[in-house]
Parts: structure tokens; C-alpha cells; sequence
């Protein structure tokens, strides 16, 4: 279905719960996450962060379905060929701003890895194709350096990962993590509205961004 850019409800993180511990990981599809009274309920949004073992779905944001008292499920992410899992913690997403001064969104698509195989003995040049790297693109607002998103955009530092959600106009949904740098920049032309532009990175994770039909 062809959806129209309008009616979006775009959202970054407010607040975000306690890191809690993660004990397992299943290499499954989905994946389902053992976490011992986690206190989630379905629907709700939570970062993976991993640091040793399934490190394709670090800093993955999710939408946790089937839970359990001790389990949930990684709505729609395949961990079947990820490593082993060792050791990690999730974090719930409690609280979301509404990102009501952006005009557009622009996040485009990972890339393989250009490597250079050329070697003295080739004939032509070589290029292999590794993993895909992280993922950039811009969200263009009206500067308005007083709402409260914004000022949170402009507060993270490139080390802070940030939840990110689109509700589009037929309400399925695309989210995931992203790092900015945005600094507060502005563009003011007479008799114009004064507009800026927020830089995103989508980290390499598996899949990046996640998407639902509702």
C-alpha cells in the first residue's frame, strides 16, 4: 500500500527504565529473551544492548511480545544465526516526546563494506563486499530549540542511543536506535520560517530498523 507523508506520528525517547540483566538469549525466530520478573507487558519497547555473544542485535530497539513471567520474545527478530548469547541488559522505553516540528525524514539503507583486494599480481582492480555499516540520514525541523524534544536531541552526546518511532498514516510502524550530533544548527532566510536539520545513525545491528504492520 503507497502511504502519504502526512498524519505521521514521529516520537523519540522520553525516559527510559532500569538496565536490567539478561541471563539468555535464544538462537531462534523469534528470539526470546530470559530475563527473571522483567515486569513487561506485550507492546512495549525495549533496547537490547549485548556485550558479549548475539552482537548482531546490539543496540537493536524492539516491541516485546508472548511474555512471560520470566521470558518475552523479540518481536520480529530472527537471532537463529546470531553467536551464542553471553552476556547483556535490556532497557524499557517508558515514556516517548512527540517530534511534532519535523517536516521530513530522510533514513536510507546500510551499505556492504567497500574492501579494496587489489594485490600486485592482479590485473584489474579487486573489490570485496563485507557487512553492512551503520546507517545515516536527517530529520528535517523548524528550529524550535524550546520544545522539549528537541532540546533532548540536542542534549545526547554520540555516545547516547536514541529510541526513535514512526507511526505512519495506515499505523503500521518503523523504529530503531539512533545517534545523533545535532547541535542546535539553524537556517533563517527573510520572510522564511527558520528550519534545521537533525543528523541520524542507525548503528549496524540486526535488523536496524524494525518494522510492523501495526
Amino acid at each position: 500500500m503507497t502511504l502519504l507523508a502526512n498524519n505521521i506520528n514521529l516520537e523519540i525517547e522520553n525516559t527510559l527504565g532500569t538496565a536490567t540483566a539478561i541471563t539468555a538469549i535464544t538462537q531462534a525466530n523469534p528470539g526470546v529473551v530470559t530475563s527473571a520478573a522483567h515486569g513487561l507487558s506485550n507492546g512495549e519497547w525495549v533496547k537490547i544492548l549485548t556485550s558479549d555473544g548475539m552482537n548482531g542485535i546490539n543496540k537493536q530497539l524492539v516491541r516485546v511480545a508472548n511474555v512471560a513471567t520470566d521470558t518475552f520474545e523479540l518481536e520480529g527478530i530472527d537471532t537463529t544465526n546470531e553467536t551464542a548469547f553471553s552476556t547483556g541488559t535490556w532497557q524499557e522505553v517508558t515514556a516517548w516526546y512527540t517530534l511534532c516540528q519535523a517536516t521530513s525524514i530522510n533514513i536510507g539503507n546500510a551499505a556492504p563494506t567497500e574492501v579494496d583486494g587489489t594485490t600486485l599480481c592482479s590485473a584489474q582492480s579487486v573489490t570485496l563486499y563485507g557487512l553492512p555499516g551503520s546507517i545515516s540520514g536527517t530529520i528535517d525541523i523548524h528550529h524550535e530549540p524550546a520544545a522539549a524534544a528537541i532540546a533532548k536531541l540536542k542534549s545526547a552526546t554520540t555516545s547516547t542511543i536514541i529510541a526513535f518511532r514512526a507511526t505512519w498514516s495506515d499505523g503500521s510502524i518503523s523504529a530503531f536506535n539512533g545517534i545523533t550530533a545535532y547541535s542546535g544548527g539553524f537556517n533563517a532566510a527573510l520572510n522564511s520560517i527558520i528550519t534545521g536539520q537533525i543528523p541520524v545513525t542507525v548503528p549496524a545491528s540486526n535488523p536496524g530498523i524494525i518494522e510492523y504492520a501495526s
